[in-house]
């Protein structure tokens, strides 16, 4: 039964510390990747801030005042007091403000309802225009004439289209001496001349174009767009807040891409709401000053006529001297005709605004009410005069009455015209708007900034997620620990050797190819002689003098480590054979500039003789046995007891014979020939096999009854953490030069 070693904290601390040094070895064999998408993104965002078009800010200030205005006097005060207005709020202004009454006025007063502007190509047709400064029109880039550069201009004054055509962009083409043409994409519309009003009424178009710049052939986008959409367009840009909670002061902003158009939209914004604030305090008047107008003739009228009526009865009666009780009756009678005229004058020009309901309505019917019932009682006392007295006391009441009337009314609309002129309204200017002339977006330097940084932050994740899909195994520890076989030696990657198979496979032959003899130095060698110590303790335990070299699959650098190490192991003094095991794909006669046959497969077959199916090579002791004709059955001829005889054979002749043979998971020659030899390594290349992989490699060959003696990684490349190879590492810092 398995025992479970218990785990000691300090164990675990140290596996957290591997844990992140691993990250971190992610992170510095990655840095070229980090580094490059880092300025590949940072370079995308400085790319953007450059064609990005800058937008402007204006700014606005608007006070708006709590008291009431006034109107230069106090009857003028009672007639606004009766028409109940109070004071108005700023967040209510700031309604007002953005109400469709108010932006409606603004864009009929830009014309922003229509919309004009150059052809530009996409995403950098923009900036080439806006960059440009200088006179006449830039040149166009790789002759697209058709759109704008630089210096093209148009001034579209007015543009009517049919319904079916609101919101669509109409294509303009300038054709020249002030003509030009309009398309709905290619049907033509009509043909016009600039400063011309142009139409096709068959279709309902009008343009009138009063200025046009361009180079013949540049396009123009003009649109007429609905209302709605100009409303929902212009008012996304509008910004309105309170400076400070009870203030009262507003401030408006406005962004456009355009400085002049910011400009212009916030002035005319607080021309239209102070002109419409205006209008609405002196609304009252105007209506009130209407009703009188049309009072003043009928009461002269009856005034006049009043007037008549007594003097003609003055002539017929002759003269009437009234008593000093009628006098008093008279004059009590005109004083409640006066406040009846006057209460039903209010009351019809209430009655415009409220119900019989209000409660203002009623008091003055209860006023009303009372001074009858003392018009009565008066009546009563005038019907017990003389009758004379009484015609004249009447008479001269209607003249008296109508005159005190007629002056009321004319004070009244005095008061009113002062009314009307002198309302400045509740809200004033504080600060019109200026010409912005610095963006307020794109922040340039913040986009690089949060560009360089993403960036980084992609690079990051795109190393992690590199190190998460690669499941090479990189460390030689690991792979002891998972597979219970030692590491007998760990080949660092070289550049040499690397140019070196570069010029082989171009090289017809003549060029060196074996690193054991250009650089014998090198750290791929040194760590060959390494493994060469190892072997000689792994052949103390063998039953003979056979080494194969095997691996799990393809590309693991094995002819390589073969053809070197059996050059290492011949510069001790042994007699070494190297035999290319591999009779489907195998090349280390390449690496001795010698042909492939006779070798192996004809040795076999009984059409070599055993002395002439291997060669001696330039290096003393070592010879070699290619894999000679490649035959239709490699696995049929490595069962043959003609191989068993062969392999006793040359171990007679021979101190080691190093096999090299294909991978254990593509065939199964390696297996075959393992049964016959004395060590068997498993060659594995640092990164570029799964763990799973080599496990079932491994298991595989144990299954099939050969015992192996230990792994070879091979292919280290260079680190940049503090643990340049592992445990390795100290190794191969260690080299030497020959002297001279």
């Amino acid at each position: 039964m398995q025992q479970h070693q218990q785990v000691s904290p300090a164990d675990l601390n140290e596996e957290d510390e591997i844990n992140l040094l691993e990250y971190l070895e992610a992170l510095l064999d990655a840095k070229w990747l980090i580094v490059l998408v880092t300025l590949v993104i940072g370079g995308l965002g400085g790319v953007y801030a450059l064609l990005v078009t800058p937008i402007y800010q204006a700014d606005a200030l608007i006070q708006v005042e709590s008291k009431s205005p006034s109107f230069g006097g106090s009857g003028a005060n009672d007639f606004m007091n009766i028409m109940g207005q109070g004071d108005a709020s700023a967040s209510t202004e700031m309604e007002i403000i953005k109400s469709r009454s108010v932006m409606e006025k603004v864009i009929q007063s830009l014309h922003l309802d229509t919309m004009a502007e150059p052809k530009f190509f996409p995403k950098i047709g923009r900036y080439f225009y806006r960059t440009y400064d200088k006179e006449g029109f830039r040149e166009p880039l790789l002759d697209m004439s058709s759109y704008a550069w630089g210096g093209e201009q148009i001034k579209l004054e007015s543009l009517d289209v049919p319904s079916d055509l609101l919101g669509v962009s109409l294509r303009i083409v300038y054709e020249g001496q002030q003509y030009f043409k309009l398309y709905d994409d290619d049907v033509l519309l009509l043909k016009g001349v600039v400063g011309i009003l142009a139409e096709n009424k068959d279709m309902g178009v009008h343009i009138f174009i009063s200025q046009l710049n361009a180079r013949e052939g540049v396009e123009f986008l003009v649109r007429k767009v609905r209302m709605l959409d100009a409303l929902s367009m212009y008012a996304g840009g509008l910004g309105i807040s309170e400076k400070g909670k009870g203030t009262g002061v507003i401030s408006l902003t406005f962004t456009s891409d355009k400085p002049a158009l910011a400009q212009s939209f916030l002035d005319t914004v607080a021309k239209v709401y102070l002109r419409q604030n205006v209008e609405r305090k002196t609304e009252e008047a105007k209506r009130s000053l209407s009703f009188l107008k049309k009072q003043l003739p009928t009461v002269r009228n009856q005034l006049e006529t009043a007037e008549m009526r007594m003097n003609e009865y003055r002539l017929k009666a002759g003269s009437v001297n009234l008593s000093l009780e009628t006098q008093g009756v008279l004059t009590q009678v005109v004083d409640l005709d006066q406040q009846l005229s006057e209460l039903d004058f209010k009351r019809t020009d209430l009655a415009q605004r409220f119900t019989v309901a209000h409660p203002l309505m009623i008091a003055l019917g209860e006023k009303r009410a009372r001074l009858l019932k003392d018009k009565q009682e008066l009546e009563k006392k005038v019907q017990s005069l003389p009758a004379t007295e009484q015609k004249m006391l009447t008479l001269m009441r209607d003249v008296k009455v109508n005159t005190e009337l007629y002056t009321f009314l004319l004070n009244k609309t005095q008061e009113l015209k002062v009314v009307e002129a002198g309302t400045v309204g509740n809200v004033r200017i504080l600060d019109f708007a200026m010409l912005p002339y610095q963006p307020i977006k794109p922040k340039k330097s913040l986009i690089l900034v949060l560009g360089l940084v993403i960036g980084m932050f992609l690079g990051i994740v795109l190393a992690f997620i590199r190190k998460a899909m690669h499941q090479g195994v990189e460390d030689p520890d690991m792979l002891e620990q998972k597979t219970g076989l030692s590491v007998f030696a760990g080949i660092p990657h070289s550049n040499l050797q690397e140019s070196l198979h570069e010029k082989m496979k171009k090289a017809k032959g003549g060029e060196k190819a074996l690193l054991a003899l250009v650089d014998d130095a090198d750290l791929s060698i040194e760590s060959l002689r390494s493994l060469r110590t190892n072997l000689h303790f792994a052949m103390m335990e063998s039953s003979n003098n056979r080494v194969m070299l095997t691996g799990p699959a393809p590309g693991l650098g094995k002819s390589f480590v073969s053809a070197n190490f059996g050059a290492v192991l011949a510069s001790s003094g042994q007699k070494v054979l190297l035999m290319d095991g591999d009779m489907r794909k195998g090349h280390l006669h390449e690496y001795f500039n010698m042909p492939r046959s006779p070798g192996l497969s004809g040795l076999i077959l009984g059409q070599v003789a055993l002395d002439d199916a291997y060669h001696a090579t330039e290096v003393e002791n070592l010879w070699v046995m290619p894999t000679g004709v490649m035959p239709p059955n490699p696995a049929d001829l490595l069962m043959s007891e003609k191989f068993d005889m062969i392999l006793d054979q040359l171990s007679e002749k021979f101190d080691l014979i190093l096999i090299d043979t294909p991978p254990v998971l593509a065939v199964t020659d390696a297996v075959l020939i393992g049964r016959r030899v004395g060590v068997s390594f498993m060659l594995v290349r640092s990164g570029r096999h799964p763990l799973r992989e080599i496990q079932h490699a491994i298991k595989q060959v144990e299954q099939a009854g050969v015992s192996l003696s230990g792994l070879i990684f091979n292919d280290i490349m260079p680190k940049r953490s503090i643990y340049s190879y592992g445990n390795y590492k100290y190794h191969y810092q260690y080299s030497y030069k020959k002297s001279a």
